[in-house]
């Protein structure tokens, strides 16, 4: 069958841009060795691929010529394994494309109670690798407690807006650091973000933050590192806790900048600890339920922006690295529902 898969066109240096990606129509053909052929209804274009593309990471480096991988969610319409079936609903490493061939060891099925009463696309979302990376970085990671002061870097972020939610739901104070004041304005308005942080707008920002904070960060949620994570650490509270979850900052340069303040990590007596969501597989159906009730009593909502049509997915990726981001995104492929 024909299908449409973004491939890696050309290596990465620096910023990204359409001209290192090309899209191509191939024949797909039947699956094999414990394969499944999904029919692909939305996937994230995440800017943590980014790390992939040019270094290995906790996953192998994506090589020129390569389909660029995404979560998704999708159905199945043909398999090679005895665990799924035409017909089934399935989530996981899926791809940026229309139709793809992967292994069974990859994806999931999503049973019906699972998505009772929510649209599809929360697969990917509040109960999909967002919320989940949301919820284990708060509870497990930095094991937040009701009363805490909490910030969030790249809070209007897939990842970065549902931790804020969580953190709330767990009776925390919330405080968001995004780029514009319409992004901060929906962490507040529709998120319910105590209060929010303009990094573009801000001239100081370890000044600024101590205001939102003066009695200092009992924990950072940190999706960005370089002056963000600096300008946090400097508010920190002794024996403060931060989970490192992303370093957008970082993906794009040639030379790492890294964290310039590991000696007030050492006078606040602080403590990092990096973390991937899968890290905690075997509590995701415990986590899953929990999010579910909360999706369903509107404590905590799943507003992605969605591109519809394949063609637009790496302008979407692209656009997160640039002024013009439009925060957390999904594409829509055809008429998914």
């Amino acid at each position: 069958m024909k299908a449409l898969q973004w491939v890696l066109a050309s290596p990465v240096v620096g910023m990204p841009s359409s001209s290192n990606f090309s899209l191509a129509e191939i024949d797909l053909p039947s699956p094999s060795n414990e394969e499944v052929l999904v029919e692909i209804r939305y996937h994230t274009v995440a800017p943590g691929i980014r790390a992939r593309i040019g270094a290995d990471t906790y996953a192998a480096k994506i090589e020129v010529g390569e389909i660029i991988p995404g979560m998704g969610v999708g159905v199945v319409l043909d398999s090679a394994s005895d665990l799924f079936e035409p017909g089934d609903l399935v989530v996981g490493q899926l791809a940026w494309a229309t139709h793809a061939n992967v292994a069974a060891s990859d994806i999931s099925r999503i049973g019906c109670q699972h998505l009772k009463d929510l649209p599809l696309h929360t697969a990917l979302g509040a109960r999909g690798p967002s919320g989940l990376t949301a919820y284990f970085g708060l509870t497990d990671v930095l094991a937040v407690q009701p009363g805490e002061t909490v910030v969030i870097s790249s809070a209007a972020g897939s990842v970065g807006s549902a931790a804020g939610q969580i953190a709330k739901i767990l009776g925390c104070r919330v405080i968001g650091i995004a780029g514009g004041k319409e992004k901060c304005r929906d962490l507040i308005e529709n998120y319910g973000f105590d209060d929010a942080l303009d990094y573009r707008a801000s001239k100081s920002l370890v000044r600024d933050l101590k205001a939102k904070a003066p009695d200092g960060v009992d924990a950072y949620f940190d999706n960005v590192g370089g002056e963000i994570s600096d300008a946090v650490i400097q508010n920190m509270k002794l024996f403060g806790r931060i989970a490192v979850c992303g370093q957008t900052s970082e993906y794009n340069r040639t030379e790492p900048r890294g964290c310039r303040q590991m000696t007030s990590v050492i006078t606040r007596r602080l403590t990092l600890r990096g973390f991937v969501v899968f890290d905690f597989q075997d509590q995701f159906d415990r986590a899953l339920e929990r999010i579910r009730e909360w999706v369903l009593s509107g404590a905590m909502q799943d507003s992605p922006n969605i591109l519809t049509g394949i063609d637009l997915a790496v302008d979407g990726f692209v656009s997160q690295f640039s002024e013009r981001s439009s925060g957390r995104l999904l594409v829509k492929i055809g008429g998914a529902g």
